[in-house]
């Protein structure tokens, strides 16, 4: 029989820890753990894969992977004594042929003959620290074809029967994509000092954004540079870049001033529009102005306009305006040297424990004897005193790559029954939907937790996309490539890269670490749709003979052993699409002791990104303190309910946008003519069109209109601004009554 929940808590009392586990490893999953683990709660984090961070997290790629007891006994047999043989230089004949095989496909992958890596030609160099979980690792150096490549051997143990694992994977630590950390991640920069990451001292400000142009022509005579993008003072430069003609550029900036004044409420059905419409029911677009948007957004987001929220984009709009320089900031390492080995040492410094390779499929929930429903206000009914089972397969550390199953055999199901106070699930929306809809037939209660989850019902209407990641490795030094981030203007896939070899062979310090490294590109091929079931060499093909296009290489000079391609059709990125927000979850559910977390949760900052991931992270924590105050009794002075602050972005008052948008509308009456008139010069055969003529009038009946109603709203949110300020301060007319 099941204590009743008053047992529970007097029991719990005891103990003197409350418990949390957390599902997920991503940067929303471990700032819960983080903030809750400071105040004393006993934390526990189960993570499906081999790494933290989930898509901001960074990993080797794995070439083969092979249980021990799987291979023939000629070959399990080279692995015995494992750690003389590599002290002597003796690498497994079986593992020499893995890297052969891996280098004979990528060779082929760009058109190249396969070499041979012949027994003995690799040398082990002195071992690595084992990372991730591993017992053991080795470094193999070698030759193949002329250039030196580099792989790791590592060796895992399985829990429970003790199998072993063996590991060959690259020499170098892939992204999911490049990252950029924008000005206004208030909770993001917060977090960061925690963990000892200052932003001045491990990450690079970059306030560039370079266009380059396909061509032959020396490629400073097709790159067009913007500064500080949202900066007014950087304004005139960025519109005389030549990324567009001039006056396409100022309606471009005039568009993005119109959408920040513009009220946006997406609980209103007509305010649910994508960044494309917006723009098509703008009496001042033209075709440059509103494709120029695409480069932002498809580039930096994964989204094209015709798909993205008008709304969020106003947002981060909005906030880059009031924090426009530097417009962003880049790590000068990967993540996992950079981020998440500092996290994950603080995390056991604080008592969090990280459980790697658990893969939870299911969640079993059901009510002790006694279980009660509680009204909150303004709530619909929860169910109180809940227990929770996690259901899964306790096996490898996975890794996220397609194909790769081979290898990883799971160990037998368990169920995983920690029975925790409090759970956060923080998985993408896909894992979400997943998870909650498991079925334990064998159970009491058999039927799905969705069942008695309705908030969480909407999940499953959330798109994602997908975004291609190539880390292109060189063995020398690529010329005339800019620093920081490029988008490649024409490309056939959507192509966006930094260069992190600039970025990366820099000491903390912002000084040079020795001489210039061989070029690493991270690209993005955002137009994945181009790509999707491919397969990953023939792909990678394509990608380089698009950006062939644009600099000037040869297949010679590419690091056969590093440069890797991820597909991430398994791990997309949650899209904030047109009128998707009301389908955001609530940090909250029907159960008081379950949590969401996670960038697609309904939060403050609205907008898909790392500092969206972090809030929601922060709220999960403070749900959990909440929940916890009311049900354990716990005093106001009580560590576990120190408060958790949340930060949120600055912003100018609406009405500055106005302002700013009535001063420069007549411009734009100015630049809407030229830009027709150069498109009419550019496209004689579409003057006379029925379409072209159709949109000239409905723009010049629109604009008298849409200016006489933006001074009508610049006078009322004057009037409102100066009302709110007022009351805030407290004028004489408040003071006297």
């Amino acid at each position: 029989m099941e204590p009743s929940p008053q047992k529970q808590s007097g029991k719990q009392k005891q103990s003197g820890k409350i418990k949390v586990v957390v599902i997920g490893a991503g940067i929303a999953g471990l700032t819960t753990a983080l903030r809750l683990a400071e105040r004393g709660f006993e934390v526990q984090v189960l993570e499906e894969r081999v790494y933290l961070g989930g898509k901001l997290g960074a990993h080797r790629h794995t070439i083969k992977s092979r249980v021990l007891s799987d291979l023939e006994p000629a070959e399990r047999s080279q692995f015995e004594d494992i750690d003389r043989k590599m002290a002597e230089g003796q690498i497994p004949v079986v593992v020499e042929h893995w890297i052969e095989e891996h280098l004979a496909d990528q060779s082929l992958a760009l058109g190249g003959r396969p070499a041979e890596f012949p027994a003995g030609n690799g040398r082990v160099t002195s071992p690595p620290s084992p990372l991730h979980g591993s017992e053991k690792a080795w470094q193999i150096v070698g030759e193949y074809a002329g250039r030196q490549v580099s792989f790791h051997l590592c060796q895992y143990r399985r829990g429970g029967d003790q199998a072993l694992r063996f590991e060959v994977s690259d020499d170098a630590y892939h992204e999911h994509c490049y990252h950029m950390y924008l000005n206004w991640y208030r909770n993001f920069w917060e977090l960061m000092r925690n963990i000892g990451r200052e932003k001045t001292r491990y990450f690079e400000p970059m306030n560039h954004l370079t266009h380059l142009f396909p061509g032959r022509e020396p490629a400073a005579e097709r790159m067009h540079r913007l500064r500080g993008v949202g900066a007014l003072e950087s304004a005139a430069d960025n519109l005389l870049s030549g990324a567009e003609p001039l006056p396409d550029m100022f309606l471009w900036f005039y568009s993005s001033i119109d959408l920040v004044s513009h009220p946006l409420n997406p609980a209103r059905y007509l305010d649910r529009t994508s960044v494309h419409a917006f723009m098509r029911s703008r009496w001042y677009a033209s075709e440059r102005s509103a494709s120029f948007h695409e480069h932002l957004l498809s580039k930096a987001f994964a989204v094209p306009t015709y798909y993205s929220s008008a709304y969020a984009y106003r947002r981060y709009i909005e906030y880059s305006l009031a924090q426009p320089e530097p417009m962003l900031w880049a790590l000068k390492q990967d993540t996992y040297a950079g981020l998440f080995s500092a996290f994950e040492r603080v995390l056991e410094e604080k008592g969090c424990k990280v459980r790697r390779g658990i893969s939870v499929t299911g969640l079993e929930l059901y009510p002790p004897s006694g279980a009660r429903f509680d009204t909150q206000p303004n709530r619909a009914p929860r169910v109180s005193g809940l227990k929770f089972k996690f259901c899964g397969a306790v096996g490898w550390p996975r890794y996220p790559e397609e194909g790769e199953s081979e290898g990883f055999k799971d160990g037998p199901e368990q169920t995983l029954d920690f029975t925790p106070d409090y759970v956060v699930v923080a998985v993408p929306p896909a894992a979400l939907a997943e998870l909650v809809n498991w079925t334990n037939k064998d159970s009491e209660y058999p039927q799905p937790a969705r069942e008695r989850l309705p908030s969480l019902a909407t999940v499953r209407k959330l798109q994602s996309g997908v975004v291609a990641a190539l880390d292109l490795h060189f063995i020398r030094e690529i010329p005339d490539i800019p620093q920081g981030h490029i988008v490649l203007r024409d490309s056939r896939f959507g192509l966006t890269f930094i260069d992190n070899s600039r970025l990366w062979n820099k000491d903390l310090d912002g000084t040079s670490d020795g001489p210039a490294r061989p070029t690493h590109l991270s690209i993005a091929a955002t137009d994945f749709y181009k790509l999707e079931g491919m397969q990953p060499e023939v792909a990678k093909r394509l990608i380089i003979e698009d950006l062939k296009r644009f600099l000037d290489f040869d297949d010679e000079d590419i690091n056969l052993s590093k440069t890797y391609l991820g597909m991430n059709d398994n791990d997309p990125l949650f899209l904030n699409e047109a009128g998707s927000e009301p389908w955001c979850p609530e940090t909250w559910t029907e159960f008081q002791n379950l949590f969401i977390a996670g960038d697609f949760c309904d939060n403050e900052i609205g907008i898909v990104s790392v500092e969206g991931a972090v809030v929601s992270g922060l709220q999960a924590a403070r749900a959990v303190q909440v929940q916890a105050r009311a049900d354990k009794a716990l005093p106001v002075d009580a560590r576990e309910l120190e408060p958790i602050p949340i930060l949120l972005p600055e912003a100018y008052p609406v009405v500055n946008a106005d302002a700013l948008k009535l001063v420069l509308t007549p411009y734009a009456v100015a630049c809407k003519a030229w830009s027709r008139a150069i498109e009419h010069a550019s496209h004689p055969e579409r003057s006379l069109s029925v379409d072209c003529v159709t949109q000239d009038i409905a723009a010049a009946l629109s604009a008298p209109g849409g200016m006489v109603a933006d001074w009508a709203k610049f006078g009322v949110d004057l009037a409102t601004w100066l009302a709110e300020l007022s009351y805030a301060s407290g004028d004489w007319w408040t003071s006297r009554r």
